[in-house]
């Protein structure tokens, strides 16, 4: 009978950046002239994140020298059409300083007559305010508390608001407390689509906040499961 094939895992999980990890061993014999290309065999998940962040930046550079040129032409062609429409502003600028000329003398004018209105209506403001030191102590006293027992209905409203609210949210509080872990599967998924995001340039805040907010992401650290072994089946 054939003898099985062993399944032992690794017990640690090498890190992102850990390039020790990742080594082939392997005798390289086909030179590559290109500098940055050569590392090709001996690839860390830093590596190949950084080529996929200089490909990106690439394509970005392309996109941005045809706006470039589009927009130089559009700028050259507005620089003329300014000229253009500064001389024209030149040339009604004065027209309209005569007309806004006629505009100053009807306010002068007009300053004069409203001078006489001000000094009726400050008499008559005079008067009015009179009449209010006339409102009886009683009227004030009735409306004082008329206002603060709506105070008080306000206050007991809200305080029945924020004792439910308090019920409401430890409810809450306690089903989420007996909520199951999802389990080793989905830190294992979890992982994978970390390691994933890093390898293909994406940000680092987008990287770690893979399962960051699940209450079960995964820790490349972990010493429990091996990820490349989950990752390519290594050992089956």
């Amino acid at each position: 009978m054939a003898k099985a094939k062993s399944t032992s895992k690794s017990s640690k999980i090498p890190g992102l950046d850990a390039e020790d990890s990742y080594a082939t061993g392997l005798t390289l014999k086909v030179p590559v002239s290109n500098a940055q290309y050569a590392e090709v065999g001996n690839l860390t998940p830093a590596k190949v994140r950084a080529l996929n962040i200089k490909k990106e930046n690439a394509k970005l550079q392309v996109e941005w020298a045809r706006e470039w040129f589009e927009a130089v032409k559009e700028l050259e062609g507005a620089r003329k059409e300014i000229e253009e429409i500064r001389s024209n502003i030149e040339k009604i600028h004065f027209k309209t300083e005569r007309e806004i000329d006629e505009y100053v003398l009807a306010s002068l004018l007009a300053k004069a007559a409203y001078e006489e209105h001000f000094r009726e209506w400050t008499a008559r403001k005079t008067e009015e305010l009179g009449l209010l030191t006339k409102v009886t102590n009683d009227e004030i006293r009735a409306v004082s508390a008329e206002f603060s027992d709506r105070v008080r209905v306000w206050k007991a409203k809200t305080d029945q608001r924020i004792a439910d609210s308090s019920e409401k949210a430890e409810a809450s509080i306690a089903q989420i407390g007996r909520k199951k872990d999802n389990g080793q599967a989905q830190r294992d998924a979890e992982a994978r689509a970390r390691l994933k995001a890093f390898t293909s340039g994406k940000p680092m805040e987008q990287v770690n906040a893979i399962g960051a907010g699940s209450g079960s992401a995964y820790n490349v650290g972990n010493t429990q499961v091996a990820l490349l072994d989950k990752l390519f089946s290594f050992g089956k």
